[in-house]
């Protein structure tokens, strides 16, 4: 548990799809939202799905995913990998003057948080304007829920923000969670030098409703809703109950009717609508809360969307917007679509030294985390799908998150025979490692880079000119940058060692010597 927590050193947020009816929310869909991004069938680009006449407001206008559009604001990515915000009554005119790095949704007060590269966070109105710079120890910030935002301070510690800037709940959890239904959160905090786990229930203001720890409950969501929250008893492993904000056993407000669980169907899903998406066999259709089928069981897939629609599918990958009862609204065929606001804003600008020694901690004259010197397809079979061996075939990369791997050959061959067989003794050739500073201030890669030759001593190797260096293990490591991505390749024969570019972007400043 105790890693698994460290690992999950992010904000943490379950969000649905919310409500569309003008500005009005609901518990169930706490946000407010009129309109839907979405890619329609054969369509490479984005549009605007307007989900009160299932009309396509915005078509085709974007090459990257919109967010969630919340009122009438959203924000999509640009060709320089750097955010800027719209609204529906202009989609092809950003409202910000500025490029921001970072961005989150609108809440529904109308705040977003941002950053411009080199500066803070910033609390924009929909106009874009900086309301509130945040200080620069809030390194990250979700978006605001119920009046705050989960912050993120340099201390690696989570706290609260209000739409004023101010900390209203200190930074002391290593977890936190959104006040996304209600007026309460599950925080949770590490004991030091023990695996266990505190777990509290805390109200807007900060203060514990309930205590207690991993040994006792293990939460199955990260939100109140209906005054509850679903968690296992560790005592007795297969028990789920559902606890109230006070800590108390409580009745669950989502269980299925008996009614509806004597008809027979094969599973049951609760809707923010109070009824339930069933399945028998491979088909889904909705009941509601007296068990009656409102739209009928015939579909691949369901998805609710707010409290009078839903994303209805007839046949595999296409859907189209219905209301509750199942009738079609609109003529749009959606292959993708994006109602979920889960956006994070962070700082414009990193600390250099920090970030320098976070990126040399991953590799030294024996290899690059999590690859050794001698490495082989073999080593790191645990990372391939070994049961889906045929798309490996005549591949000689891999993909492991962030990672890179490059081997001398392929990593399975197929046979005369048809059998596929993976080639465990081919060795890994080198390790290629991105890390984007695009949403930084102009020439943080320059410093970056420098810094890090500056000390690769320190890591056992030495200079040989152009941004490459070498150890007396054999290893080679080359480092530089393009399009505001930093890059390290990790050889593992210095015989193969290739230098990269080191093209600043347009404005960068120039490395500190």
């Amino acid at each position: 548990m105790k890693n698994l927590l460290k690992a999950a050193m992010a904000v943490a947020m379950l969000l649905l799809m919310v409500a569309c009816n003008g500005t009005k929310t609901d518990e169930a869909y706490p946000f407010p939202m009129k309109y839907l991004p979405v890619q329609l069938e054969g369509a490479k680009m984005w549009s605007i799905l307007d989900l009160e006449s299932g009309e396509v407001k915005v078509k085709d206008a974007y090459k990257n995913m919109p967010s969630a559009v919340i009122g009438d604001m959203y924000f999509v990515m640009n060709e320089e990998g750097t955010f800027d915000y719209y609204n529906v009554a202009d989609p092809k005119t950003p409202v910000n003057k500025e490029h921001f790095g970072s961005a989150t949704e609108f809440s529904a007060e109308g705040y977003a948080l941002a950053s411009l590269k080199g500066k803070p966070i910033s609390i924009i109105n929909d106009k874009c304007e900086v309301v509130k710079e945040l200080s620069d120890s809030v390194a990250e910030c979700s978006l605001f829920c119920r009046g705050l935002a989960i912050a993120r301070f340099t201390t690696a510690k989570f706290g609260y923000i209000n739409t004023d800037g101010k900390t209203v709940i200190p930074a002391q959890y290593d977890q936190a969670n959104p006040f996304m239904y209600e007026d309460h959160a599950v925080v949770m905090k590490q004991r030091d030098n023990d695996s266990i786990v505190d777990i509290c229930f805390i109200n807007k203001m900060g203060t514990e409703t309930f205590k207690t720890n991993s040994t006792m409950y293990r939460p199955l969501t990260q939100n109140f809703n209906k005054g509850v929250l679903p968690v296992v008893n560790m005592s007795k492993q297969d028990t789920v109950i559902c606890l109230s904000v006070e800590g108390k056993e409580v009745e669950n407000p989502f269980a299925v009717p008996e009614k509806i669980k004597k008809d027979g169907y094969d599973q049951h899903s609760a809707t923010g609508k109070g009824g339930f998406v069933v399945t028998k066999g491979d088909k889904a259709g909705v009941v509601d809360a007296q068990g009656n089928l409102v739209v009928p069981i015939k579909y691949r897939d369901i998805i609710d969307v707010c409290p009078d629609r839903f994303l209805l599918s007839e046949k595999e990958g296409v859907y189209f917007l219905a209301d509750a009862n199942g009738k079609p609204v609109g003529n749009a065929k959606i292959a993708h679509a994006n109602g979920t606001p889960s956006a994070v804003a962070t700082r414009g600008f990193i600390d250099v030294a920090i970030t320098a020694s976070n990126l040399m901690g991953m590799f030294n004259e024996q290899g690059f985390v999590p690859v050794a010197k001698g490495a082989t397809v073999g080593a790191i079979l645990q990372a391939i799908d070994t049961r889906n061996a045929e798309a490996y075939v005549g591949q000689d990369a891999l993909a492991m998150g962030g990672t890179l791997i490059s081997f001398a050959g392929p990593i399975a061959s197929k046979g005369a025979d048809g059998q596929v067989t993976f080639n465990v003794e081919t060795p890994v050739r080198m390790v290629g490692f991105d890390f984007p500073v695009i949403s930084y201030a102009d020439g943080t890669e320059d410093e970056l880079v420098a810094l890090m030759g500056a000390n690769m001593g320190k890591n056992g190797f030495v200079s040989t000119g152009g941004n490459v260096f070498e150890s007396e293990n054999g290893t080679a490591v080359a480092l530089g940058y393009k399009n505001g991505i930093v890059r390290i390749n990790y050889y593992m024969n210095k015989a193969e060692v290739q230098p990269l570019p080191a093209e600043s972007r347009k404005g960068a400043k120039p490395a500190k010597k």
